[in-house]
């Protein structure tokens, strides 16, 4: 619970937290405390964090850690540790090496997705074309099979 839900009275005193330099217009709060884009409320959304950074920010802003999902390849044993700390709600993992990274600072279960790569060669422009398991960083659907059943990457 935070100081504002305990003492109500207190809210025009206190800056908004929906800084105009990282929402977009027309973001605000509604009467029932919920955060809404032009009217429309963000309830239940997720929003997608690519670094350090970027959580840090969503934080700031009073973002539910549940509601974070910390996606992005090359993520630093530091950022991986940020998220767990926070309580992200989920942390996708592009390979062996970030289930290596996650496990040092998750001392309890930390939900995950796995990011795949189907090994398809879809006919399109080349700047689509990243599909390819050599292109981006992502799991074969074989190889990420194995790792569900094995449960850990050793």
């Amino acid at each position: 619970m935070t100081l504002l839900e305990t003492i109500p009275s207190l809210q025009p005193a206190i800056p908004p937290r929906l800084s105009p330099a990282i929402w977009p217009h027309g973001t605000e709060y509604d009467s029932e405390g919920r955060i809404t884009v032009g009217g429309v409320a963000l309830t239940g959304l997720s929003i997608d964090v690519c670094s350090g950074g970027e959580l840090a920010v969503a934080l700031s802003a009073g973002v539910d850690p549940r509601r974070l999902i910390l996606h992005g390849s090359g993520r630093s044993c530091a950022e991986l540790a940020a998220a767990v700390r926070c309580g992200a709600g989920r942390i996708v993992l592009d390979s062996l090496t970030d289930i290596a990274l996650l496990t040092a600072p998750a001392q309890r279960p930390q939900p995950v997705l796995l990011r795949l790569s189907p090994g398809i060669q879809a006919v399109s422009t080349s700047s689509h074309r990243d599909s390819s398991s050599a292109v981006t960083m992502s799991f074969t659907p074989r190889d990420a099979g194995r790792t569900v059943r094995r449960g850990s990457p050793a």
